[in-house]
């Protein structure tokens, strides 16, 4: 079962080096890499790396417009690198010897913390400090349990995603030792539609707390 969990693999001036570390570095450069190569020479008639992009961020941003309506757009950037790498990080445990960032507490948490801080900063842009107002709703003795409530937001969403990530490979991990290279095939391939799904829900909610900070 230690497995499961980030695995020390170096030490960098005394501090440890962590196998999510290793993986997050190694997929935030791969995304990066492959952005800059596909909009390095935009071309009116596209090749296929940037049409395959282009199709992929016009879904995306389809999704959001759907949810949020036309100010969607302006949150599309940071809900669209979230969902990115949130999908590409689940997807990287179906590749053997790699390990998926999600399915350290510690990423999760540091999403949802994220998704957290950008809707209040989203928020406080759109309203100003109008924007607190509802912590004191509907009368100022219920600011603790809104404060609760905001807390509870990040934890269900972090939970919520590493359960169902590690989850899924607990029971491949399992599987494999049962019944070697029958089961643990088509499931890994289930896990590529799980790792899709779990993407989506965790931006979708991430788009309501959004929405929610933003309404009038």
């Amino acid at each position: 079962m230690e497995e499961l969990g980030p695995v020390v693999v170096a030490e960098f001036y005394g501090l440890p080096v962590t196998s999510t570390v290793v993986m997050s570095t190694a997929l935030s450069g791969f995304i990066a890499v492959i952005s800059f190569l596909s909009t390095r020479h935009l071309q009116a008639i596209p090749g296929r790396l940037q049409n395959a992009l282009e199709t992929v961020v016009e879904l995306l941003e389809g999704l959001v417009e759907d949810n949020m309506g036309e100010k969607g757009r302006l949150y599309f950037p940071f809900l669209g690198t979230l969902f990115l790498y949130i999908l590409l990080s689940n997807w990287m445990g179906a590749v053997p010897g790699l390990k998926s960032p999600t399915s350290d507490i510690n990423v999760t948490v540091a999403l949802a913390v994220i998704v957290l801080l950008a809707s209040h900063a989203y928020g406080l842009s759109k309203k100003g400090l109008a924007h607190l107002h509802h912590f004191l709703e509907p009368m100022p003795l219920f600011l603790p349990l809104n404060i609760m409530e905001e807390i509870t937001k990040p934890l269900s969403l972090a939970f919520r995603l590493f359960g169902n990530i590690t989850g899924e490979h607990i029971v491949v991990a399992v599987l494999g030792l049962i019944v070697p290279l029958v089961v643990p095939v088509p499931m890994s391939l289930f896990g590529l539609f799980t790792g899709l799904i779990q993407a989506l829900v965790f931006t979708m909610l991430a788009m309501v707390y959004i929405a929610q900070a933003t309404e009038e």
